[in-house]
């Protein structure tokens, strides 16, 4: 596990919600001495949008069968910063219609939304090499 996975794994309040339609949600909480807010900004830490990815990443992979990798990121949209101490929660949802592995992501800072994107992801062995 990369180490910046093993801090959002150690990040993670409990075990994620699973739903069978598809829908994966997590809660978060990362505190002020978590490395993502290390130097994004000095004095004023913002979780950067990479480890709000790399969060919803982490759930789905961890809620799916295995083998998945990020290979698109679209409609993204970052709208309320998240602070250290601030409870976070991922709600993931797949997108069948789309054909592929996709899904979009809500990022929440407390009851607020802070983030959406979609997500697609490909197999190990696909036509990524």
């Amino acid at each position: 596990m990369h180490p910046l996975e093993q801090r959002i794994a150690a990040a993670m309040r409990d075990k994620p919600r699973i739903e069978p339609n598809g829908f994966v949600s997590g809660r978060f909480f990362f505190h002020k001495d978590f490395i993502g807010f290390s130097g994004h900004f000095p004095g004023y830490p913002i979780l950067p949008a990479c480890v709000q990815i790399a969060s919803a990443f982490f759930l789905i992979r961890k809620t799916t069968p295995s083998g998945l990798f990020p290979t698109l990121l679209e409609k993204a949209k970052f709208i309320l910063e998240i602070h250290p101490e601030d409870e976070v929660r991922i709600d993931c949802t797949r997108l069948p219609e789309s054909g592929q592995e996709a899904w979009k992501a809500a990022v929440y800072s407390g009851k607020d939304l802070a983030a959406t994107f979609h997500l697609t992801f490909q197999k190990a062995g696909g036509d990524h090499e």
